[in-house]
């Protein structure tokens, strides 16, 4: 990776966070907060993580579309993280726009499986 890549890729991550910690922004009542990763998740894929009312949700920023489909062919097995694009001219109103929705959709599929794991735990117990 060009020092360029990297040096844009941490200004991403850093405003994606300012954006997500700006205190009087509007947030969904299911977000709790956001921070960066370790250095070990940020060597296993992980830039950030976003505390839920579901529990933490591991993310991949990346600020371009190439990027992202680079991330997803070098850790294919990485299926729990959620890779969202910033681009250079995203400004934080649409940075909270894309990662609200983006996690809004994982923490409902979350539910969703968590809903069907009980369920299958509860009919085995009928058995």
């Amino acid at each position: 990776m060009a020092f360029s890549q990297m040096v844009l890729g941490l200004a991403t991550e850093n405003r994606t966070l300012n954006a997500l910690s700006e205190e009087h922004a509007k947030k969904p009542r299911w977000f709790k907060g956001a921070a960066m990763a370790g250095p070990l998740a940020d060597l296993n894929g992980v830039d950030m993580t976003i505390d839920t009312d579901v529990g933490l949700i591991p993310v991949q920023i990346k600020s371009s579309d190439t990027g992202a489909a680079e991330y997803r062919r070098k850790y294919p097995a990485y299926k729990n993280v959620v890779v969202i694009v910033i681009k250079r001219y995203t400004d934080d109103d649409e940075i909270r726009h894309l990662v609200f929705t983006v996690i809004g959709k994982r923490r409902k599929k979350i539910q969703y499986e968590r809903k069907m794991r009980r369920q299958k735990q509860e009919k085995r117990s009928r058995v």
